[in-house]
């Protein structure tokens, strides 16, 4: 049972990263103020 799960997890990980750093990626590319964002980033509780 164990093994199955791993095994089924291993294709679904690098997409779980690879839409993460696309997601990133657009948002800092349609971000007009990286500054104000970065202030925002720090003053959130769970970062």
């Amino acid at each position: 049972m164990l093994e199955m799960l791993l095994l089924a997890s291993i294709p679904v990980l690098p997409l779980i990263y690879v839409t993460a750093w696309v997601l990133g990626k657009i948002s800092r590319r349609h971000d007009p103020r990286p500054m104000v964002r970065r202030k925002l980033d720090r003053n959130w509780p769970w970062n």
